[in-house]
């Protein structure tokens, strides 16, 4: 073999061994255990937007294909169910489930994830859209969150300022 075939096959090798490693890292290096029980999530947008308004909380709309969709599944084993998650959101966040799965779901549901997705412009998943309490979107990620619940909290913290700086230039 020649060295460009080699050195092919080595970024190859490095590549495919890469995400099993940092998904193992994730995993086990944020000493996380899954959550128990699980965060609760609504599934209705308007309890969502009311519950947000009453405890003056962010909403983390979570955007997913739950029964065919890899990354979803992906961050749902590795951040979503991790009890560090679910310590911060019970204390920040009103957690919103937007579903779109394979399986068959409620005609209600199934319009309401369509509005939904309409709305916020998302287009692949998982997607995560912040809000503020009242309703504005404040920031989003689109695709997996690498580095487990630290990571995601890191990113869901930085919204937390958002919502401080507005609430300042209000008064």
């Amino acid at each position: 073999m020649n060295r460009m075939t080699i050195s092919g096959l080595a970024l190859a090798a490095a590549i495919m061994l890469a995400l099993p490693i940092s998904r193992l890292l994730a995993a086990q290096g944020e000493a996380s255990p899954k959550a128990n029980p699980a965060p609760a999530w609504e599934t209705s947008y308007e309890k969502a937007l009311q519950r947000a308004q009453d405890e003056n909380k962010r909403i983390l709309i979570d955007f997913s294909g739950s029964d065919w969709c890899h990354w979803c599944k992906v961050m749902e084993e590795e951040t979503l169910s991790r009890q560090a998650f679910k310590d911060y959101a019970d204390e920040k966040l009103v957690l919103l489930f937007i579903d779109t799965p394979r399986k068959p779901q409620s005609q209600q549901l199934t319009a309401q994830s369509e509005r939904l997705r309409r709305k916020y412009g998302v287009d692949g998943f998982p997607c995560f859209v912040v809000l503020a309490p009242d309703g504005r979107e404040l920031d989003r990620r689109s695709g997996y969150v690498r580095g487990g619940p630290q990571n995601f909290i890191a990113f869901l913290k930085v919204t937390e300022f958002a919502v401080k700086k507005s609430e300042k230039a209000a008064e």
